[in-house]
């Protein structure tokens, strides 16, 4: 997995969150465009989502991965 690390907390990138979603990346851009999922871009331009966004939008059904799953793979 491949997260970007900035200075305000974690964040994931649009794949990631697809992932985590358990969404297709275009349904995510989707959400994004219809202000349904609040989204950040970084400073080369990538959009990311923050930890506490997904955590918003899954409720108690968030779950992310390890830094151990991050490095396997």
């Amino acid at each position: 997995m491949n997260t970007a690390e900035l200075p305000n907390g974690e964040k994931f990138s649009i794949a990631d969150s697809s992932e985590i979603l358990g969404l297709e990346p275009f349904n995510v851009y989707s959400l994004i465009q219809r202000r349904k999922l609040n989204a950040d871009r970084t400073l080369l331009g990538e959009l990311v989502i923050s930890r506490n966004e997904l955590t918003r939008v899954l409720g108690e059904h968030a779950v992310f991965p390890t830094s151990r799953d991050a490095t396997e793979g």
